[in-house]
């Protein structure tokens, strides 16, 4: 008798399992796409588009980056958060608080990757492609101007290496600080072109628009006219290994004047001045001011 049972059991996962359709069984994981799946579909594309935003920092987090308690600025002893390690010296090159170098450095490739392929995406209107490219080259810019903030001039990725790239092709010099502010203005520049001048769609605040890339566009510009970028002696020295000097030795007084440009544009796209404002009732109005 149990060898009967067995014998039925047998004979009905046979009949199950070779009655089920292979297009029901026979499918990839979606987190195993190729990058041909993802941007044939309209949905996996802007799923790709979202996760190139996912890398843009929470700064009102402390545990992300709050380098003003290890500075003179502030005193701070709130062990919780890197900037304590700063100040205590705890730190060194095994154990580098703030590392971000790896985290914006995959956020442009992604950026990259999705400039290059989006136009495959033919479920999506041209229209959308070109202001979804612009956004993605507005991240790209950002997340450069990102690591220029804490590590200076940095290494421009203007070509989307192979993940097979042979070591020597992936050691590459650092381009000079005054050669990265330049890409990243031309890049905002490029991508404004296919951008909104402002959001106005609430269920699409924080998308990427003329007012956010302005307002990137001259915060680099301020730094870069900062004497701790424009002709600083003390950055003499701070070359490649080909020699080539990174920090300009010359002090540009009209990089002042791009700045201030550029933040009078800002304010100029602000009408309802620069700060949130509260509508009659108590509530925030998202659209008012950002």
């Amino acid at each position: 008798m149990k060898t009967k049972s067995i014998l039925y059991i047998l004979s009905f996962a046979v009949i199950f399992f070779t009655s089920c359709k292979k297009s029901f069984l026979d499918k990839q994981p979606d987190d195993m796409l190729t990058l041909d799946q993802v941007f044939s579909n309209k949905i996996n594309t802007e799923e790709y588009l979202a996760n190139v935003y996912s890398y843009i920092p929470d700064e009102g987090n402390a545990d992300n980056f709050n380098l003003t308690s290890a500075s003179d600025e502030a005193k701070f002893s709130w062990n919780g958060i890197p900037a304590y390690n700063i100040n205590m010296g705890n730190w060194g090159p095994t154990n580098v608080p703030y590392n971000v170098w790896n985290k914006y450095y995959r956020g442009i490739r992604s950026a990259s990757v999705f400039i290059s392929r989006v136009d495959e995406c033919v479920e999506i209107s041209i229209d959308l492609r070109s202001k979804y490219k612009a956004e993605a080259r507005v991240l790209r810019a950002y997340y450069y101007h990102l690591l220029m903030r804490q590590y200076g001039p940095v290494v421009l990725m203007r070509d989307i290496i192979p993940v097979d790239a042979s070591p020597e092709d992936i050691q590459v010099g650092r381009n000079a600080y005054d050669e990265c502010v330049s890409y990243i203005v031309s890049e905002l520049d490029i991508a404004m072109e296919s951008l909104p001048s402002k959001t106005t769609d609430r269920n699409q605040v924080g998308r990427a628009d003329q007012l956010i890339a302005n307002a990137i566009k001259s915060k680099v510009l301020l730094y870069a006219a900062s004497p701790l970028f424009n002709g600083n002696p003390l950055y003499a020295n701070f070359r490649n290994q080909d020699g080539s000097v990174l920090i300009s030795q010359s002090y540009d007084v009209s990089k002042w004047k791009d700045a201030a440009d550029a933040a009078k544009k800002v304010i100029d796209l602000m009408p309802d001045g620069l700060y949130k404002k509260f509508a009659a009732n108590g509530q925030l109005d998202p659209l008012s001011s950002y």
